[in-house]
């Protein structure tokens, strides 16, 4: 019976071509859903190691999914002998490896990830097609959380990895998001298989064994054009303090706190930007969301389309806004603004921005509504702030942190127990 047909190999700039079984017959359904095939050339060639990347979903559903996804695979490639990045659309994550003055490795290939993949986790089903090559076999998968969308997680024999976050959990918010931590958590503890997890909270960086913090490594490119939404907020702005929350944009995650600060603060201009999801906002709230009703809020309630346009509407504002007290995760909006020599303003809590800012001196977190804001951002400002946070930014772009991350995530799949299929 032909189980399987080639097609051929690609490298970063292409896609794995492959068709499914032919027959339906018991072993054939069951190469349909599992399965997938690589060129008789790949098969034939050995290497020492192949890591598979897995994103469940298509990248562009927004925020940093495919710029992490091209970093952690450029990173991986120079740490395993092969790396093949499985998706349900490859030809378009392909192409964010073949952008202009991309020099990709030539150990990347692209292949799509069965639809019955997308409803379990199975990486014996997964990784278990490379059972026959030589060498060792282990699995990343990108986003943590997409293992909460299948259906079934079931134990596996191959050593793999993700990335996901703890802060929810660890920084004592009981809420929806603390429980999908703790449930992905368990998924991570209850596999001995699974031996790592990056995750971006510095200050967290030893509370868990499995965990290996991750420094934010933000695109920082700009616009060389003003467009419509950078002239907006740079006229808007002029000759007040104008402080900017950008990104995916919920109740809790700033929303509801800005509109209320922007109510007491009139002062002071505030300016949203970016995908709101109004559902999650306070009902007593939603008014303000209306275009023109407060005279200091500008509000741009739309996707942001490039990572360059967003950079630029940071580097527009004189500081950026996180909620401190609802929000306590790791934000690449600070790290961004950080690197633009930003004033960092957050509401007092527990969470990783205030850490930040205690830490670098890079901004001010308020106790009340009715701090003086102008006043410590004046302040701030001739106390050489800005360099202050450019400074804390060099110390989360440096290269051998970075490196060091990637080793030691590389070393525990390499140096795990890898079981004959």
């Amino acid at each position: 019976m032909r189980r399987f047909s080639h097609g051929r190999l690609c490298d970063a700039s292409s896609v794995v071509s492959f068709s499914g079984a032919r027959k339906k017959v018991k072993m054939g359904i069951v190469n349909r859903l599992l399965g997938w095939v690589f060129s008789r050339e790949y098969y034939e060639k050995n290497f020492e190691n192949l890591l598979v990347i897995i994103d469940f979903y298509d990248h562009r559903r927004g925020g940093h999914f495919g710029a992490w996804l091209k970093w952690f695979a450029l990173e991986f490639s120079a740490r395993f002998d092969r790396i093949v990045v499985l998706t349900p659309v490859p030809k378009v994550t392909g192409a964010l490896f073949a952008g202009e003055g991309d020099n990709p490795r030539q150990n990347i290939s692209f292949a799509k990830l069965p639809r019955g993949h997308q409803r379990r986790f199975d990486l014996n089903g997964i990784l278990g097609r490379f059972g026959s090559v030589h060498g060792k076999v282990a699995g990343f998968v990108m986003w943590g959380y997409d293992l909460l969308d299948c259906g079934v997680v079931r134990p596996t024999k191959y050593p793999w990895a993700t990335l996901q976050g703890i802060s929810w959990k660890f920084r004592g918010n009981e809420n929806e998001n603390s429980a999908r931590e703790g449930k992905l958590l368990e998924i991570v503890e209850g596999d001995d298989s699974c031996k790592g997890f990056f995750q971006p909270d510095f200050y967290l960086r030893d509370r868990h064994e499995k965990g290996v913090w991750i420094t934010d490594i933000e695109v920082i490119a700009t616009c060389e054009i003003e467009t419509p939404l950078l002239r907006s907020i740079r006229e808007f702005g002029e000759k007040r303090l104008c402080v900017g929350v950008f990104g995916m944009l919920h109740g809790y995650r700033c929303v509801d706190e800005i509109l209320l600060l922007a109510r007491q603060q009139k002062d002071v201009n505030f300016v949203i930007a970016g995908k709101v999801f109004r559902d999650g906002v306070r009902k007593d709230l939603v008014g303000d969301l209306e275009s023109g009703r407060c005279d200091n809020l500008l509000i741009y309630p739309n996707f942001i389309e490039t990572e360059m346009e967003l950079n630029s509407a940071i580097r527009t504002v004189d500081a950026v806004f996180i909620d401190g007290c609802h929000y306590p995760v790791q934000s690449g909006i600070v790290c961004k603004a950080l690197h633009f020599g930003k004033w960092i303003l957050s509401s007092r809590g527990d969470s990783w921005t205030n850490d930040v800012i205690a830490e670098s001196g890079a901004g001010f977190t308020y106790p009340t509504r009715d701090a003086d804001l102008i006043r410590r951002w004046e302040e701030w400002q001739s106390d050489d702030g800005e360099d202050r946070s450019r400074d804390y930014s060099k110390r989360l772009r440096d290269r051998s942190t970075v490196t060091g991350c990637f080793d030691e995530i590389a070393a525990r799949l390499l140096n795990g127990d890898i079981f004959e299929s």
